[in-house]
């Protein structure tokens, strides 16, 4: 029996500030249980320190993306079959087109691959992970349903 990668999500509240002057929900992603945030940091870290020229550089300095922007994003990249990248970070702007991680999405039919994954410097990191389609639905529907905004 083949081995999925599992996928999750867990719903966060933001913090009011400048930028979002209200209270917004944000997409924490989970893969094998580990926060995808210090999964790509973690990568970040290992090619920054082959640049010397990134003194301002901070490795892992993103955001989640609210429900509505992180589904439709994820959607349109698996309708692309891996022609496409999709932020699933956004800058700590709040902008997804600012300083996004992305990813390439691929579905061979028994599964859905994430691979392809890309920060800000452009760095292609050596990840790949397999979800299963069905458990794969269930994780869009739960971002589907969740209002950007604080009821």
């Amino acid at each position: 029996m083949k081995k999925y990668d599992t996928l999750d999500v867990i719903i966060e509240e933001s913090e009011k500030d400048f930028i979002f002057p209200e209270k917004l929900n944000r997409c924490k992603i989970l893969i094998n249980g580990e926060e995808l945030l210090k999964i790509l940091s973690y990568y970040e870290n290992i090619f920054a320190k082959q640049e010397p020229d990134l003194t301002t550089f901070e490795p892992g300095d993103y955001i989640y993306l609210m429900p509505s922007e992180l589904y439709k994003g994820l959607v349109k990249a698996e309708v692309s079959n891996g022609k496409r990248e999709t932020p699933i970070l956004c800058c700590t702007c709040g902008e997804s087109e600012c300083s996004s991680a992305r990813v390439k999405i691929f579905n061979t039919g028994s599964s859905i691959i994430w691979k392809h994954f890309r920060t800000i410097q452009n760095w292609d990191f050596p990840l790949s992970y397999e979800f299963q389609p069905d458990k794969y639905r269930i994780f869009l529907e739960k971002i589907k349903n969740t209002p950007d905004k604080l009821l």
